[in-house]
């Protein structure tokens, strides 16, 4: 399943494209994107359909990568504390917590110093699919 949105493109580098959006419910606490107050968001993607400023092109999110991602951002973290704890109830319970704080950052460390890497793989990018029906750009159709 996925996630369609519509936003406008408002830059352009090469061949990368920043569009902004009106950010959902579904948004939440996500730092997936720039946030430009509660409202809107920009988001940088490949320009796969040669937008300029000002066109309104339709995005895809899919949703099985959003899982995806929220489980590795969290769900491994978690894991790890409870390891942790568990490892460290063996010795005290100053180490349950101890140990179980600190394997809990040192997963969301490496988590986070594999983030480049996660970054390339277009399965967590979202994509331009189509110019919008109000925009001045023709359609694409694969």
């Amino acid at each position: 399943m996925t996630e369609q949105r519509c936003g406008t493109v408002v830059k352009i580098d090469g061949g990368t494209a920043v569009v902004r959006f009106k950010r959902t419910k579904a948004c939440g606490q996500c730092k997936a994107c720039f946030t430009l107050g509660s409202e809107e968001a920009d988001i940088e993607m490949e320009n796969t359909l040669n937008a300029s400023v000002g066109d309104v092109v339709e995005i895809e999110l899919r949703e099985r990568s959003m899982v995806k991602a929220s489980l590795i951002m969290y769900g491994i973290p978690l894991l790890g504390l409870i390891a942790g704890t568990l490892l460290g109830a063996l010795i005290s319970e100053i180490a349950a917590a101890v140990c179980g704080v600190a394997l809990a950052l040192l997963v969301y460390c490496a988590i986070h110093l594999l983030e480049p890497r996660f970054r390339k793989k277009k399965e967590f990018r979202p994509q331009m699919k189509a110019f919008a029906e109000n925009s001045g750009g023709e359609a694409t159709k694969d």
